[in-house]
């Protein structure tokens, strides 16, 4: 007789129930996904209660030889989700005891040890009418009658019972397994999933991968711009492909690998962008495409590419396909009322050719992220899946029944990773783990490795004199990372996290408490006697009142609006539409019916709305491209009464955060130069820009002045991102 492990598919412990073939753990009702490692960690430990395991088995099975990572580190960052997942303490377990410098022991009470016991004999097989052990069944003694089946898994027995009864569900098992095959999506072993960290400069963005998986290419941000950079797996070597420059926003692996198709910023306005074509070991780039707003993807004969175009001052959006050099391209498809504001994911493929998927932003009065399904030889567009919240780049699997795509999960203020099949549009979450995702995947041709980043933010409150704003004190050091600061009414801090949940404390950062029961705002903004927030709870932007008490929570406005500005006098609230052509708004504090001030000029904002402090200008930044790009991004001066143009100044790509200086003589703004984020200003007047702090590392996400002007609030400290491959996962 032979061994096989008969496996149940459930073990429980305490309030716990996990499931191994989905690796799902509930408790009271909650369920989450365990990610690979702390996943692996737990079944180990629940094999062996209240035996150790050591450090090293733990490492052996959970990577490979040739994986490339800090060992020690990685498993005590497994063991750390475990626990949180577990609600555990390493001080005061329940479950899983450290035994210092020698392993783990998992001491809670097992109820179901025998989840991989093995046994002797032969697997059952099973229908759903009969069970029956094949070591009962009598030997074959010459051909067989038809057996008739009634309904799928309805056995009608006649003549040799058993004899017939075992070849039927033998057949029956065997048609069974042959349609799961064809008709069923790939099924991802999510247990084995290995995460490995392939860079550690903290600095990497946008990434491919090669379809053979051995090499990955990935942008490398180092202050001046971005640079272009193709690392070996196998040997960690890396080569410069591009010197710093624009922005990269679409990089892709040509079907052979032996070129990479870059999307790249114009050098003076970075949401236009070109295609270039790069031989894979060879510098010199070539460029084939203009205006283009999307990674490209590649049909799987690879004599074709299709790529996003946005249709500025419009809503709507091509899917235009062409051959390799760009020529004879032609238009798939055209999206009406999807918005081409910002960046574009991208499309994806599929291997069989006939599908191209990629998300959009569906304006209306429901707003909805959608990802659309385009079929090749006719042109249609339906939606395959919509979520209300922001979907990146989709890959296939190899079987084009499944979808991957990066996924934004409101409620944990961070990016994971989804399955869709294909075409039920079915979707269920990937990962469920303490990652933050970059929005472009790529996959290699086996569908068995995917490259994606990671980022991690480390932003906390400084409070500076105005006299030197570049030596400060940090006030907060929680661990939390604060995006957003300003000033209360009552001189209080005011801030917010990645929850989008509003905080006031002290100016020492003592007394922190929650101001107001909102989750997922944005932009705080102190407005006389209140505080508005953009909100996003419902799918649709609203703009809301908060009383000084953090009570009395009143929507002012809802729809596709962006950056909220308060009058001077605390009375109004301006802020900007997304939707083309885009318009600014004014809307009472109290409430009412808003009013149209103006029509943006150019083709799209860029950034916040800023007044004046006597309130008489407001101020944009905005830039304005055709099918050509802009000579560099303005700011245009309004006046706030009636919207007239006053003028219009340079400012620089990528600033952002636009205020008025204290005195009302400049504009004030962030800009990354020299790998730190400063604080720059620009005089009415002209002339070159100014600037007022002197880091000389790390970021700075926003920043505002205190009502009397003699402090800088400013939320600073790093940002970091790499590289990561996703493996193990089927």
């Amino acid at each position: 007789m032979s061994v096989s492990a008969q496996f149940s598919r459930k073990v429980c412990f305490s309030e716990f129930e996990l499931n191994l073939e989905t690796a799902e753990l509930r408790s009271n009702g909650s369920k989450a996904i365990l990610p690979g490692q702390p996943f692996q960690v737990l079944v180990t430990l629940l094999n062996r209660p209240g035996e150790l395991v050591t450090r090293e088995e733990l490492k052996r099975r959970l990577w490979t030889t040739d994986t490339f990572v800090d060992f020690d580190h990685s498993l005590n960052k497994a063991v750390n989700r475990l626990r949180e997942a577990l609600k555990d303490s390493a001080e005061q377990p329940r479950f899983i005891q450290t035994l210092p410098r020698k392993g783990y022991r998992f001491i809670g009470v097992v109820e179901s040890e025998r989840f991989m016991e093995e046994v002797e004999g032969p697997p059952k097989i099973s229908t759903s009418s009969a069970t029956v052990d094949d070591d009962s069944l009598p030997a074959s003694n010459g051909p067989h009658d038809a057996l008739p089946i009634d309904k799928i898994g309805r056995v009608i027995v006649q003549g040799r019972g058993h004899k017939y009864l075992a070849t039927a569900l033998l057949v029956l098992a065997v048609t069974l397994a042959v349609l799961r095959v064809i008709w069923r999506p790939s099924k991802l072993d999510l247990g084995n999933l290995q995460i490995v960290k392939l860079t550690d400069s903290g600095k990497a963005h946008d990434v491919a991968i090669s379809g053979d998986g051995k090499y990955v290419v990935y942008s490398l941000s180092n202050g001046e711009g971005e640079s272009l950079r193709l690392r070996q797996v196998n040997t960690q070597n890396d080569i410069e492909l591009l010197p710093p420059g624009p922005g990269f926003h679409g990089l892709t692996f040509s079907p052979e690998g032996s070129h990479i198709y870059v999307v790249r910023s114009d050098e003076k306005d970075p949401f236009f962008k070109y295609l270039y074509l790069i031989a894979t070991f060879r510098s010199g780039p070539r460029k084939l495409i203009s205006d283009v707003d999307s990674p490209v993807s590649f049909s799987p004969d690879g004599k074709h590419l299709v790529y996003e175009h946005c249709l500025q001052p419009k809503n709507d959006i091509d899917l235009k396909i062409s051959i390799l050099d760009g020529a004879n391209e032609r238009i798939l498809a055209t999206l009406h009322d999807t918005s081409g504001f910002m960046f574009q994911p991208g499309p994806s493929w599929s291997p069989d050719g006939e599908t191209i998927a990629f998300p959009g932003f569906l304006l209306g009065k429901q707003p909805l992220w959608v990802l659309y399904a385009v079929s090749v030889r006719r042109g249609t567009v339906r939606r395959l899946y919509t979520s209300r919240s922001e979907i990146g780049r989709p890959v296939w699997l190899p079987d084009s029944r499944m979808l991957i795509v990066p996924q934004f999960v409101t409620d944990a203020r961070r990016t994971q990773l989804w399955t869709v099949e294909f075409p039920s549009g079915e979707a269920r979450p990937m990962t469920h783990d303490l990652s933050d995702y970059g929005s472009a995947l790529s996959i290699t041709r086996d569908g068995r490795t995917i490259v994606t980043t990671t980022f991690v933010a480390d932003l906390n409150v400084w409070i500076a004199p105005a006299t030197n704003p570049t030596y400060g004190q940090q006030i907060t050091h929680d661990g939390d990372p604060t995006f957003q600061v300003a000033e209360n009414y009552d001189g209080k801090v005011l801030t917010l996290g990645a929850d989008g949940v509003p905080w006031t404390m002290l100016a020492d950062g003592s007394q922190r408490r929650q101001f107001a029961d909102v989750r997922n705002a944005e932009w705080p903004t102190p407005c006389g006697k209140f505080v508005v927030f953009q909100t996003n709870d419902t799918g649709m932007p609203s703009l809301v009142r908060v009383d000084r008490d953090g009570t009395g929570i009143t929507k002012l406005a809802n729809g596709h609006l962006w950056a909220p500005a308060c009058s001077a006098d605390g009375r109004f609230v301006f802020y900007v539409t997304t939707a083309q052509p885009q318009k600014i708004w004014k809307v009472s504090i109290r409430g009412g019916n808003p009013e149209e001030l103006a029509e943006v000029i150019g083709s799209q904002v860029t950034g916040r709305l800023a007044i004046s402090p006597d309130g008489v200008l407001l101020a944009y930044p905005f830039t304005q491209y055709g099918r050509v790009p802009s000579d560099g991004w303005q700011v245009a001066i309004i006046q706030a009464i009636d919207g007239s143009m006053v003028r219009t100044l340079p400012f620089p790509g990528g600033g952002a955060d636009l205020h008025w200086s204290p005195d009302g003589k400049s504009l004030q703004y962030l800009l990354k130069v020299n790998r730190a984020t400063n604080l720059w200003e620009q005089s009415l007047k002209g002339g070159r820009p100014k600037r007022l702090t002197r880091f000389i590392a790390g970021e700075v996400s926003s920043f505002s002045w205190s009502s009397d002007h003699q402090r800088l609030l400013l939320t600073r400290g790093d940002i970091t991102s790499d590289v990561v491959l996703l493996r193990n996962f089927r």
